[in-house]
């Protein structure tokens, strides 16, 4: 919490408080997306590939450590946590 205000539902902050970190993101996100100019990649000023924001070069690296991520024993186990919670009966 921000302010000590209670917190909207299914939230963590106030409503207020919301409404000020998504203006706050909104902005950073803006002027981290109008920082370069179109067709060149967000992470160096290399042409990007066709149909993407990224250069070739990061992209296989994005790709790389998303196939890192997908073959992680702790993903596979969470998923299996959630699965198992959805699946479960509900007790009244």
């Amino acid at each position: 919490m921000r302010c000590g205000k209670p917190a909207q539902k299914g939230y963590v902050r106030c409503y207020e408080c919301n409404i000020k970190n998504t203006n706050c993101a909104r902005r950073r996100r803006n002027r981290k997306l109008s920082a370069k100019a179109p067709g060149i990649c967000c992470w160096c000023s290399n042409p990007v590939k066709p149909g993407f924001k990224l250069c070739q070069a990061h992209y296989n690296r994005q790709v790389e450590i998303l196939n890192r991520a997908r073959s992680s024993s702790a993903v596979k186990e969470s998923v299996a946590v959630l699965w198992k919670m959805i699946k479960m009966p509900q007790r009244h």
